[in-house]
């Protein structure tokens, strides 16, 4: 079972994402969720998690802060924004996709595939 986290500050987007996890992944389940840079930083260490979606913008930072506040894991990562001038950064940052706001359920659910692929390969 792929476990997820889901960091968006937004209440109808974290909504949305869960829905179509819980929906349309059935080897998927969301482990957790946060709506803020610090709210992140408090809970993901104390999660196990394979994946993390994030969203770029928050009232109180960028993921990218929140990515800088983690300890390194073993765990992939989708970037979910309305933002596309980010995205050199999230492949930099070896981001698994990049996905654009407004969310298209089937690039989501296409992109969690394809990170089940990747650790399945790795694995």
């Amino acid at each position: 079972m792929l476990k997820v986290f889901i960091c968006e500050d937004e209440i109808g987007t974290l909504h949305s994402i869960s829905n179509i996890i819980n929906t349309y992944c059935p080897d998927a389940m969301v482990c957790g969720s946060a709506r803020s840079v610090e709210e992140a930083l408090l809970n993901l260490p104390t999660v196990k998690f394979d994946l993390l979606l994030l969203d770029v913008n928050f009232p109180d930072g960028t993921g990218f802060d929140i990515l800088k506040g983690m300890q390194a894991g073993d765990f992939k990562l989708i970037f979910i924004t309305a933002h596309e001038e980010y995205a050199v950064k999230a492949i930099k940052l070896s981001a698994s996709d990049y996905l654009l706001k407004p969310l298209d359920p089937k690039e989501l659910i296409s992109s969690i595939e394809k990170v089940k692929h990747e650790i399945k390969d790795e694995s």
